[in-house]
């Protein structure tokens, strides 16, 4: 195959990977609500929580994560108002967003080798180290981290079908690669999930800090603004496959985790004590995710 077909095949691929990418179904709509009263703090959040209330099933799940270890304070949070006055709303983002992805995450990934659930625990275990860390090191970025970590592999679940029928081949490739999956990606479709997922974040109408940290978490040096908070989920990423959270090629990734211990000036035994009790806190929120 010529340089020139093998051209023409990659953006034959990229353009049907974004036309998948326009045609996904969008997050609930109180999720953009959501959004939106945090860039307008004088939003009516009264309407905001008549509005969630109309979806029972949403509300439902929100209010479990509220209450979750992980996410709840003390005493009980039994309404949306509850949840946005003890939690405040870049929190309440937070739930809505992890409500609305779970059952993409949730599915068996074949492409790529991940059985059903992988992709979820491996995304709620690098949100957590990444929030960790990044509270306790008072490096910022506190109110977006979470939500980057949580959808940093976003790109998976619509690129999935194509890295299927792109045959053994090409999976092994992909499997095989050295640091991660992204540059074979790249020369097999025009585009990785990284980019993939950063352009879905994009048609989401997340913010574009969030979509900027997503596409470079495998290439910290590709965006001047975000490369802390990049590194910082790269880091978590890296725990997350060492810990098991994680599948097929993301276990090449943990030889990164000393590059970015150092680079963010992260002792191995302060990482290890920060990221304490996170398998845990990852299973009790994965039983209130996961799709029955």
């Amino acid at each position: 195959m010529t340089d020139e077909s093998m051209d023409a095949r990659r953006e034959r691929n990229a353009a049907r990977i974004r036309e998948a990418i326009r045609r996904q179904p969008p997050m609930p709509a109180l999720c953009g609500e959501v959004a939106r009263h945090i860039r307008e703090p004088a939003a009516d959040f009264g309407m905001l929580a008549e509005e969630m209330r109309l979806d029972p099933g949403v509300t439902m799940n929100v209010l479990k994560l509220a209450n979750s270890a992980y996410f709840g304070s003390s005493g009980r949070v039994d309404s949306l108002r509850h949840a946005f006055v003890r939690l405040g709303a870049r929190r309440l983002f937070q739930l809505v967003v992890a409500q609305g992805v779970a059952s993409r995450m949730a599915t068996r990934l074949a492409g790529y080798g991940l059985e059903p659930g992988a992709l979820l625990r491996h995304s709620l275990c690098v949100a957590m180290t990444a929030e960790a860390l990044t509270r306790t090191r008072k490096l910022g970025f506190e109110e977006t981290i979470f939500t980057a970590g949580l959808l940093h592999d976003m790109g998976k679940p619509v690129m999935d079908v194509f890295v299927s029928e792109a045959g053994p081949e090409a999976q092994a490739r992909l499997r095989d690669e050295p640091v991660c999956s992204e540059a074979a990606e790249a020369d097999l479709f025009g585009i990785s999930h990284a980019e993939a997922g950063a352009l879905l974040m994009t048609e989401w109408g997340f913010p574009a800090d969030l979509a900027e940290i997503v596409r470079a978490h495998h290439r910290i040096a590709a965006t001047k603004l975000y490369g802390l908070p990049a590194r910082m989920v790269r880091l978590a990423d890296g725990y997350a496959a060492s810990r098991g959270f994680g599948g097929g090629q993301e276990a090449a990734i943990r030889d990164s985790l000393a590059e970015d211990e150092a680079a963010l000036g992260v002792a191995p035994a302060d990482f290890e004590k920060l990221t304490e009790g996170i398998p845990e806190k990852v299973a009790e929120l994965e039983a209130v995710l996961a799709p029955e």
